[in-house]
């Protein structure tokens, strides 16, 4: 047997070479087909170590191991056939290799005979090496060469292990057929290896082709960049979105194209790929692009690495993302324009579920968004509208139109605010209304001011009937007074007659009284403006006040030291301030307490209690708060309205209010007024505050002797006022030319060349009214003075007529001894002079 050792010998050798090149291919490769190969011929070479232990060992386990070693590798190589080729490996080959191992245990231990021992082992080997040849050369994988010489050499290997039952016992084969076996074995892995690496290199020429024609072809940008960042290779598209052609690029780095605030980024993920702390990364950052401009990228960049891992260069993706850069800042600027909003706008489900909130939102309803979120719009219901007012609104929502209308809400202080409501479905690119949107304004403080403007109309188309009244009847009591008081000169005091007229004067003057509550209402009063200091005037009306209220009524004085002044007519301010103190006192028939309160207030242009008309600014406080029974809400909306009352009949005239308004809107101020029933009632009134300093106005100077015998032009519509006054002047001495209008008295100025010591002009006339004539006098004549006399209508100018400084105005109905005296002061001021 010596001559079988060296044949076992190399025939050893070549098996271990096998398993070394197939281990060492699948340490590179890691294909799975490599490792089964591997593993076979390592087998394979145990069995020819078993059989050198049998020659020299003689014991059958080593035969036993023999057998079956040359079973499973067979087996193994088979297996790694199918892996090769991609099939699935049929479980019939596990039970057949399990079954040859125990016939082989079974044959040994029972002394076989050698043919029926290896008969069935070999017959085994024999188809299992014919069916890898016919595996190969169904396989597609490979050319049909390449598939057609494997295969054969696996079937001849095949027909020679089916024969070694039959000649191993011929001794003279022996050699031969370890040496056919050997040569068989090592031609069969050459082949296998052969079509393997024909295999991979196929694939690789068309894994690189699928490479370049993605590379190439692709709807992104895509770059081999080296480790410093120079371009290698680019695509076209790349080249599109930079606007450089490939040859320009090449002679670029990625950091040449890279917007300056982004480099810093970029150097960072580079050295961190470099240092294999990240194997990819992804970024968006800008370019600059050939023709300047600033484009937003999608960068992502992997390795491709040596097989020491070390970096050979980078796959760098990118993608054009300015469009949705563009949409994702338009899409920001909506956001900010929804969150910085100043309506409140709201978007639900469509069950009515709230998903979201804009900030607004929350100043308006107290209701965070977190607390709001998941909510029924619901929890702002306020109980104003009934259910078919939300059934009308959902109809009209479920139809899929735009529902729009107020809606009186609740905040989460239970304070009722109203809303200009618009909600509109949101509806997908299917037609399906997967949201509702609501946009909503606060128009409470607009109602307010609604409310306001409609009552100030009110109240001004009132005023406007009220003075234009007063205006008219005002020029009869001047006859009725004048006229009467030269009656009573020729008649005795205690005669009837005498008394009959006094008592006719008295009815007169109480309608005086009436109609100058209706001028101050109409805000035609004429007022003497001064600059007064609040405090002073409340200070003074104390005494007077505490008489006219009752004793059982405590007056407090709460009076700001700091208090502003103010620009007023100061008789004007006390006639408000008794009106609402003598309001208060009626108020409280059982006693109680009387605040008169002052202080400094700073209304901005913001929501303040400063009705719309009023500017700005800073205003004197004046509060006057009784403990009474207080108004209902229905009182408060008419208690300025001339001779509205709720006093008994004869116990009031209602122009006490009224008269106060119209004194406050002269002054350029307002009032608001709080009360409840029960609660009592508080009115505030707001005077505007004047930077001026106070400062005495000069008195007329008295005079004891009323006649005169001075030159006095008379300009007067009315002919009773007209001829009255003329009357009184001439009866005092005076000499008097008259005329109708303002037009006929320059005539009768200029007629007189000068000589004229005093005019009396009425405020109103036709063709050229009082202050028009007052000017063109005093162009002629500066020195000349004036008396005004005005019952003062709606008529007499486009606004308010407040009295100038120097300005004497005498207001009718006016008596024959305040006609003289004014008519005196002013003669007699004007000689001191």
């Amino acid at each position: 047997m010596n001559w079988l050792i060296p044949a076992v010998i190399s025939t050893l050798a070549s098996s271990v070479i096998l398993f070394f090149v197939h281990a060492y291919l699948y340490h590179y490769e890691r294909d799975r087909s490599l490792k089964i190969w591997a593993i076979a011929w390592g087998v394979y070479s145990l069995r020819f170590i078993f059989l050198v232990l049998l020659i020299y060992l003689k014991h059958p386990v080593f035969l036993i191991l023999n057998q079956v070693s040359s079973v499973w590798s067979g087996f193994l190589l088979l297996w790694g056939a199918y892996l090769f080729s991609h099939r699935t490996f049929p479980r019939a080959w596990i039970l057949l290799s399990g079954l040859c191992s125990v016939w082989i245990l079974f044959a040994i231990s029972f002394r076989l005979d050698f043919l029926w021992l290896t008969l069935p082992t070999f017959a085994f080997l024999g188809l299992v090496n014919i069916w890898t040849g016919s595996l190969f050369l169904r396989f597609k994988g490979i050319g049909i060469s390449g598939r057609v010489t494997v295969a054969a050499i696996f079937i001849l290997w095949g027909l020679h292990k089916l024969d070694y039952p039959f000649l191993h016992s011929l001794t003279w084969t022996q050699p031969w057929g370890y040496m056919v076996a050997a040569v068989l074995g090592l031609t069969a892995s050459i082949a296998t290896l052969f079509i393997y690496f024909q295999k991979t290199r196929d694939a690789l020429r068309t894994s690189e082709e699928r490479f370049r024609g993605t590379f190439h072809q692709a709807a992104v940008g895509i770059a081999r960049v080296s480790p410093r960042g120079e371009w290698l290779e680019v695509n076209a598209r790349l080249c599109e979105i930079l606007g450089y052609t490939p040859e320009e690029l090449r002679g670029l780095t990625f950091m040449d194209i890279t917007h300056p605030e982004d480099t810093a980024r970029d150097l960072e993920n580079m050295e961190l790929l470099l240092q294999n702390k990240l194997q990819t990364y992804k970024t968006e950052k800008r370019y600059l692009p050939k023709d300047g401009r600033i484009l937003w990228v999608l960068v992502t960049v992997g390795c491709v690495r040596n097989h020491d891992g070390s970096i050979r260069d980078f796959i760098t993706v990118i993608e054009d993302i300015s469009e949705r850069k563009r949409a994702e800042e338009e899409r920001e600027r909506l956001v900010l324009a929804v969150e910085q909003s100043s309506d409140s706008i709201v978007i639900t489900d469509t069950e009515g579920r709230i998903q979201y909130t804009n900030p607004f939102f929350q100043k308006i309803t107290g209701y965070s968004r977190a607390e709001a979120l998941g909510q029924n719009p619901r929890v702002l219901k306020s109980g104003m509208h009934d259910t078919g007012f939300y059934e009308s609104m959902w109809e009209t929502l479920l139809r899929g139109d735009t529902w729009s209308g107020r809606i009186v809400n609740k905040k989460k202080n239970g304070e009722l605010y109203t809303e200009e409501s618009v909600i509109s479905p949101m509806i997908d690119t299917h037609g399906t209304t997967i949201n509702y949107v609501a946009v909503k304004r606060d128009i409470t403080r607009a109602i307010e001011l609604e409310q306001q403007f409609y009552h100030s109309q009110k109240m001004e188309s009132v005023g406007q009937l009220a003075g234009g009244i007063a205006h008219d009847f005002n020029n009869l009591l001047q006859a009725i007074l004048g006229y009467g008081e030269l009656a009573m000169i020729d008649a005795a005091p205690e005669s009837e007659q005498g008394k009959n007229i006094e008592e006719a004067q008295k009815a007169a003057r109480r309608a005086v009284s009436l109609v100058r509550q209706l001028l101050a209402f109409s805000r035609r009063q004429v007022l003497e403006m001064v600059d007064a200091d609040l405090n002073t005037v409340v200070s003074d009306m104390a005494k007077m006040l505490r008489r006219i209220i009752s004793a059982d009524i405590a007056l407090q004085l709460q009076l700001d030291a700091d208090l502003g002044s103010i620009r007023a007519d100061v008789g004007q301010i006390g006639q408000i301030l008794t009106n609402l103190c003598v309001n208060a006192r009626d108020a409280m028939p059982n006693g109680g307490t009387l605040t008169i309160r002052t202080a400094n207030v700073l209304f901005r242009e913001e929501k303040s209690l400063r009705p719309s008309w009023a500017m700005p600014g800073r205003f004197a406080l004046m509060s006057i708060s009784d403990t009474g029974h207080g108004m209902d809400k229905e009182t408060l909306e008419h208690i300025f309205e001339p001779f509205f009352t709720t006093k008994e009949q004869g116990k009031g005239t209602g122009l006490g209010l009224s008269t106060v308004y119209g004194l406050v809107r002269q002054h350029n101020g307002f009032t608001h007024v709080e009360s409840e029933p029960g609660t009592g009632t508080i009115f505030h009134v707001y005077l505007p505050i004047t930077d001026s300093t106070i400062t005495a106005r000069e008195q007329g100077t008295d005079s004891t002797t009323h006649a005169g015998t001075e030159t006095i032009l008379l300009a007067e519509d009315n002919p009773f006022v007209r001829e009255l006054a003329q009357t009184i002047l001439e009866k005092a001495g005076y000499r008097v030319f008259s005329a109708v209008d303002g037009v006929e008295a320059l005539e009768i100025f200029n007629s007189l060349q000068g000589g004229v010591d005093l005019a009396i002009l009425d405020v109103v006339m036709p063709r050229l009214g009082g202050r028009e004539t007052y000017d063109a006098l005093r162009a002629r004549s500066p020195e000349l003075p004036v008396v005004f006399a005005s019952g003062y209508s709606t008529e007499s100018i486009h606004k308010d007529f407040i009295l100038d400084e120097g300005i004497s105005l005498l207001a009718k109905p006016f008596n024959r001894n305040e006609l003289l005296t004014r008519i005196r002061d002013e003669l007699d001021r004007t000689l001191k002079t």
